[in-house]
């Protein structure tokens, strides 16, 4: 958002709450490179933050009230900052995540006003939710003048989303706080300790939305969970020693083959864990090639990630296959995969920067073509993470 448009904002937030802002924040979205469904299990992603991003302005009040307008949603809300009920609408119990976890960890003296607006489309697989808890923790932060460091606030939002009722990891909301320009950022999600894996300047990034959304409450996200983690118990029962699949190596995971097949004669606990630990090694694989360069290897190990989230994790759809058949045909495409928790959502691609026109262009016509879904295309870049911005 260019100067201007950060006043034009400030504009209206004071035509619509009376006021000018005081504190005002910039919240990128994130995309996935390889690494998913592995977080929540300890183990290693590979993420990068975006250059789309929720925008957020906020004035605290003399009350303790919370009033919030999303020109995304064209909708808003106006509750008590102490109700105890959650809102009967899900995008407000967002921010009472936010509040409820916060208030346990610092004492907030006021209620405010919220004004909201995007560049990141919502629902499409690049953590808007995540986003928008992160963002709103550092806006109440910001205006109640509380300390706090990057990794606190990742935490922070990760307990508020739990709050709200999701069963993710922290890579979303750890990346949305640690974006880097230029990099990547390779995280063990079990010790929260993190390097930065530079995206080689001759390839672009091109996030394709297949335009279908899922809701990690409903979908059988968690139940991909359960899953894999039922099927850790059968493994603890024979190595007590592993505590997550993090500590299990493809090698070590074949040695329990025969344990997890008779616990599940159909195969589905030995094919969740086997995601798990195959797609840790990958990311472990991925920091290495992408790091060097070596986009043809790390081509490779994005279309592998795609054939076990699809086959193994299964947590793919017929849409996200379409698009990734789509762009693994394409000149210029390095490698495809489905990005973030799956059901519908993105696909991410990296694409040689002289490709990338044609490449838009034919994915856009054989999407179409396959599904009758006209999808939404763009080239994105890592960028920094959360930042609060001077509005003088």
């Amino acid at each position: 958002m260019t100067t201007n448009e950060w006043r034009e904002r400030a504009r209206d937030f004071e035509t619509r709450f009376g006021a000018a802002p005081e504190a005002a924040v910039r919240v990128p979205g994130r995309v996935n490179l390889i690494g998913d469904h592995t977080d929540y299990h300890e183990g290693f992603v590979l993420p990068m933050a975006i250059n789309r991003a929720i925008f957020l302005l906020g004035r605290r009040r003399s009350d303790r009230r919370l009033r919030v307008y999303s020109h995304v949603l064209g909708a808003g809300f106006d509750i008590d900052f102490d109700v105890a009920e959650r809102h009967p609408e899900s995008w407000p119990r967002y921010f009472q995540g936010v509040v409820s976890v916060l208030a346990q960890r610092h004492a907030l003296a006021s209620g405010c006003d919220v004004l909201i607006d995007a560049d990141l489309p919502p629902g499409g697989g690049l953590s808007s939710s995540s986003a928008l808890v992160v963002g709103f923790g550092a806006l109440l932060l910001a205006l109640h003048a509380l300390e706090h460091d990057s990794l606190s606030l990742a935490t922070l939002g990760r307990d508020a989303e739990h709050w709200y009722g999701t069963t993710g990891g922290i890579m979303d909301q750890f990346v949305i706080s640690h974006g880097r320009a230029g990099q990547a950022v390779l995280l063990d999600c079990r010790t929260l300790t993190h390097e930065y894996v530079p995206v080689p300047d001759a390839v672009s990034v091109v996030i394709a939305n297949t335009e279908t959304r899922h809701d990690q409450i409903v979908s059988p996200f968690a139940r991909r969970r359960e899953q894999a983690e039922a099927g850790l118990r059968v493994i603890q029962g024979r190595d007590p020693v592993v505590r997550t699949l993090r500590d299990v190596t493809p090698e070590t995971l074949e040695q329990h083959r025969q344990a997890l097949q008779a616990a599940d004669p159909s195969g589905v606990l030995w094919r969740r864990c086997e995601h798990v630990v195959t797609e840790n090694s990958r990311v472990l694989a991925a920091g290495q090639v992408l790091g060097s360069a070596d986009l043809a290897a790390m081509g490779k190990l994005m279309a592998a990630s795609h054939a076990s989230l699809r086959d193994n994790y299964e947590v793919s759809c017929s849409e996200l296959d379409a698009m990734v058949r789509a762009a693994e045909t394409s000149a210029g495409c390095y490698g495809a995969r489905m990005t973030g928790g799956g059901f519908g959502g993105c696909t991410v691609n990296l694409v040689a920067n002289d490709a990338v026109g044609a490449f838009c262009e034919r994915v856009t016509a054989e999407y179409r073509a396959a599904t009758g879904i006209e999808p939404t295309i763009f080239t994105t870049r890592p960028s920094e993470g959360v930042r609060v911005v001077d509005l003088d």
